[in-house]
């Protein structure tokens, strides 16, 4: 999509929510159109129905009528370029449209949300109610003056004397006058449920089953051990590692393409050989996108565990850098560079010289060699 822009490339994107993308007027899907998705006879995306508002959030059909479809072509007639980029991760041959990631444990969650407010419901009521005074004659219940909130007068008046429940309104602290037969009687409703935390843990481990995020990172709850935390730590990692590449292929990769062919057409960029060789193109636009690393537990380890990787070849520093925090070896090389000239030039020492290198013994004494024959 192109609009006017002060910018050297015009090249802008507009984020559509999913529910804009629908058959026009709700239509049923039928051969040829799913969920708002055009396609041809091999079932590959044509053209896509865009609605002008989400329609869900219509009411009415008055509304409704309101709303206006536009078709936006899949691919560009005269250039031939992407117009839109559906992203959703495909389960299935032939899957038209995305499944929401929390879509299996909806219903769980609602369930979950649900026993959550009848819990809490429960443990204000029993709060609320926890003695009760009885009176001879008829009886009348009331919430105790200890119970802290507000109550109402007895429902039944046997005499004069029962007049005295009439108006009396409970507070913290507050002492009823009983009278002549009245007793108190304690009521235990059992809240809160010592069964409550056990019930949502075992929930919320399976939603987090289902999710593909270890117990521990979903509720960010490391008190198990440290190769516990870990284990859980490197375990969702895999699973963010492979959303976050996905995410880049599919979308990054795109929007970067797109930009740098109108950015060279324009001179914005100079790139030789690049709409001559489809090969030479490929070989401009390639990158590698990276992101923040997966942290530390314990970073002395990690450190640790780097350093041994490069030494024993199975690694290198450009790895170990974006590994750790995204950012390239090399721009960190060329700001220790400058920060080592800016040092010397003040007359500073470098902190990195007074390191302590546990592994290697004094420049003057001598190691002992390991015994052996003479030659």
């Amino acid at each position: 999509m192109y609009t006017a822009s002060p910018l050297p490339v015009k090249l802008a994107l507009q984020h559509i929510e999913a529910d804009r993308l629908c058959n026009k007027d709700r239509a049923p899907d039928r051969d040829g159109l799913v969920a708002g998705v055009q396609m041809d006879a091999s079932g590959a995306p044509t053209a896509y129905h865009f609605a002008s508002a989400n329609p869900d959030r219509r009411a009415g059909v008055a509304a409704l009528k309101q709303l206006t479809w536009t078709l936006v072509d899949a691919w560009g007639k005269a250039s031939g370029r992407r117009n839109v980029l559906h992203l959703f991760e495909r389960t299935r041959a032939g899957q038209t449209r995305g499944v929401p990631m929390l879509a299996p444990v909806i219903e769980p969650l609602k369930q979950l949300g649900r026993y959550t407010d009848a819990e809490l419901t429960a443990a204000v009521v029993s709060g609320l109610f926890t003695v009760f005074i009885t009176t001879e004659g008829n009886t009348t219940l009331m919430p105790s003056a200890a119970s802290g909130a507000a109550g109402q007068a007895g429902a039944t008046a046997p005499d004069a004397g029962a007049n005295k429940w009439q108006n009396i309104k409970l507070g913290p602290g507050a002492v009823v006058e009983m009278g002549k037969g009245d007793s108190v009687e304690s009521a235990n409703p059992g809240r809160p449920n010592s069964n409550f935390d056990p019930f949502v843990t075992a929930i919320v481990r399976q939603v987090g089953l289902l999710l593909q995020i270890p117990y521990e990172v979903l509720v960010k709850h490391y008190t198990a051990s440290y190769s516990a935390a870990r284990a859980a730590l490197l375990d969702a990692w895999r699973f963010f590692r492979v959303r976050r590449d996905w995410l880049a292929t599919e979308f990054c990769q795109p929007v970067y393409e797109a930009w740098l062919d109108e950015a060279v057409a324009i001179g914005h960029v100079s790139a030789p050989g690049y709409f001559s060789d489809p090969m030479v193109r490929r070989a401009w636009a390639g990158c590698e996108w990276t992101g923040d690393g997966p942290g530390a537990i314990d970073p002395l380890k990690e450190v640790q565990s780097a350093e041994k990787r490069v030494a024993m070849c199975i690694s290198t520093l450009a790895q170990e850098s974006i590994a750790h925090d995204g950012v390239s070896w090399s721009v960190k090389l060329r700001q220790r560079q400058r920060e080592r000239e800016q040092l010397e030039a003040a007359g500073l020492p470098d902190p990195s010289d007074s390191v302590a290198q546990p592994n290697a013994a004094p420049a003057d004494e001598p190691t002992d060699s390991p015994p052996g024959r003479d030659e």
